[in-house]
């Protein structure tokens, strides 16, 4: 569903000069209906591929709609869990299948309203193409990457950054028409993007926080309606406990392996 962007049209007066409202747009303003328009536009492309999508596949989307869900939800939760169980393997191919992951839930949230998460998806292809790039050459001498704990400053550096994200995501997000759960949402997006940091450098802590941010997105999405993309989390949760499991016990064994 297309959201068109408020106009300020005023009034004509009595004279027939048209009055000059005492609401004016201000920058910000401006600057939340340009990124309204850019959202509205990338979901106008993706549901025009959805839709032809549905040419082929209505009857299944038919029976997905009944049951309170959609295709884009479906297809997103298949390769969320694949992207989420090879990551946990250290598979390269976690980072591909994680770009059409964010494509898939690009549409999702946007439909949904969540609009810090809609955001989250353009960040996440561009972490995804840095994660695959990284692991691949970002070891000693542009060897595979191995996990480690990440450095105290680091850690200082990503968690200051995140809290900066929340706010500003927060204040960027609660203007806009049809945002639900704004601060929540934006606390959320902010950790998801620290946590995905701390992902594509293979440190173990990223797990950690995966574990709280996914907690917290059961309850949004349970709240939203979005049962699937809930379910999906829920087990996000588990494949972050055996991430963190896995990838301490690698870590651990690294240096007597050495």
């Amino acid at each position: 569903m297309r959201m068109c962007p408020l106009r300020n049209t005023g009034h004509v007066g009595a004279n027939g000069a048209r009055a000059t409202s005492t609401l004016r747009r201000s920058p910000r303003t401006t600057t939340f209906a340009r990124m309204r328009d850019l959202l509205d536009r990338l979901l106008d492309i993706f549901t025009l591929l959805f839709t032809r999508v549905d040419d082929v596949f209505g009857p299944l989307n038919a029976w997905l709609e009944a049951r309170g869900t959609t295709l884009p939800e479906l297809l997103g939760f298949t390769t969320g869990v694949l992207n989420v169980w090879l990551t946990v393997r250290e598979r390269l191919w976690a980072w591909p299948i994680g770009i059409v992951n964010a494509l898939f839930y690009l549409v999702v949230f946007a439909r949904a309203g969540l609009y810090s998460d809609t955001g989250l998806q353009l960040v996440y292809l561009a972490l995804s193409v840095y994660g695959w790039w990284h692991w691949a050459r970002g070891g000693p001498h542009a060897s595979t990457l191995t996990i480690t704990r990440v450095p105290r400053a680091e850690a200082v550096r990503v968690l200051s950054g995140a809290l900066m994200a929340w706010l500003m995501l927060w204040q960027l997000t609660q203007r806009l028409p049809g945002a639900r759960l704004a601060l929540f949402d934006a606390a959320l997006v902010a950790g998801s993007l620290a946590a995905q940091w701390l992902m594509t450098r293979k440190y173990v802590e990223c797990w950690w926080l995966w574990l709280i941010v996914n907690t917290g997105y059961v309850a949004v999405f349970l709240a939203r309606g979005l049962r699937l993309t809930a379910v999906l989390y829920a087990i996000y949760w588990g494949l972050a406990a055996l991430g963190a499991l896995r990838w301490h016990r690698t870590w651990r064994s690294a240096p007597a392996s050495a």
